[in-house]
């Protein structure tokens, strides 16, 4: 079975599976993810740096959906989460953990996982965790 990234240059390649590529200012330091824009849209700099982003932050908000997904089946948790690089992004829980497992303010880290297979494909992501 073939696999294949999520979205291609959303990893970089510096060890196992990668770390999230992100970009920020060198002007006022606003960090984006994903990657997306060749300028800051807080203050209009005309370059933004690529950094690599710890894949460590803590719940912002969460919530659990009882709708499947066009690919991901129900119940599945969804959350803000905000990294230690000050981005706050939207993204699935590790499916392991359950509401209960999860409260706003805990300290999460990001571990890659499967996120759906087709017949002859497995997508790749990530997902966040309890740290």
């Amino acid at each position: 079975m073939n696999s294949k990234p999520i979205q291609e240059n959303l990893l970089s390649a510096t060890d196992a599976w990668g770390k999230l590529l992100a970009h920020r200012c060198p002007k006022c330091g606003q960090v984006f993810f994903p990657r997306m824009s060749e300028f800051c849209l807080a203050c209009l700099h005309d370059t933004l740096d690529e950094i690599e982003l710890s894949g460590r932050g803590h719940v912002h908000a969460f919530a659990t959906s009882a709708l499947p997904g066009s690919k991901i089946s129900a119940p599945y948790t969804c959350g803000y989460i905000d990294l230690e690089e000050g981005a706050r992004i939207f993204t699935r829980l590790h499916p392991e953990f359950t509401e209960a497992d999860i409260a706003t303010g805990m300290n999460v880290a990001i571990v890659p996982g499967e996120l759906w297979r087709t017949d002859d494909e497995s997508v790749i992501g990530y997902y966040f965790r309890p740290a």
